[in-house]
């Protein structure tokens, strides 16, 4: 194992696809969480960490990519936890929703609700975590989250629906370019 890993999280676990991605990926001393893909690539640039770890439905994963300053280090794949549509309350009815939490990356689930996205407030965060949040401190009544379940579960949520089981997602790790990638 070496050094530093910077990922999309928070200090309350590995409830992030990317936290939990990067624990069970074991090649890191330190997993540290940022709350976005691109703050974690400012403190790579700067000597902060090793390495940075994100996913490849990340939308704008080019941003990394084509950084003169950055290098493509590792691809993998790894299974996610299953995604999931949550209320605050059980007996929230999608098809009179006002409001979803969601980030950008699970915008495609929104059709598997059946839910037309020109007909709901849609509230983009910066991971599962800030969804989830979000959904509890807004008081509306007709609201839902897309997350992941680890973080339904912590959070104490309520599901409506499985969107995906658990998808085998590519993950790629970036470094800083011209350093010494065996250490």
């Amino acid at each position: 194992m070496k050094g530093k890993l910077g990922t999309l999280g928070d200090n309350n676990g590995f409830l992030t696809c990317s936290m939990y991605i990067a624990q069970k990926w074991h090649k890191y001393e330190e997993i540290i969480p940022y709350m976005t893909f691109e703050a974690a690539a400012i403190d790579l640039k700067e000597n902060k960490l090793c390495s940075i770890l994100v996913p490849a439905a990340y939308p704008q994963i080019s941003e990394f990519i084509m950084d003169k300053e950055l290098i493509t280090e590792e691809v993998f794949i790894e299974q996610i936890p299953s995604l999931v549509c949550v209320g605050k309350y059980a007996n929230v009815n999608v098809k009179i929703v006002d409001k979803i939490y969601l980030h950008q990356a699970t915008y495609k689930l929104l059709g598997d609700l059946g839910i037309e996205p020109q007909k709901v407030e849609l509230c983009y965060v910066n991971s599962n975590i800030e969804a989830c949040q979000c959904l509890l401190r807004d008081d509306s009544k007709n609201i839902l989250a897309i997350t992941n379940k680890l973080c339904a579960e912590y959070f104490s949520l309520n599901v409506i629906n499985v969107l995906r089981n658990g998808v085998f997602m590519p993950w790629i790790s970036f470094g800083k370019t011209g350093k010494d990638l065996n250490g």
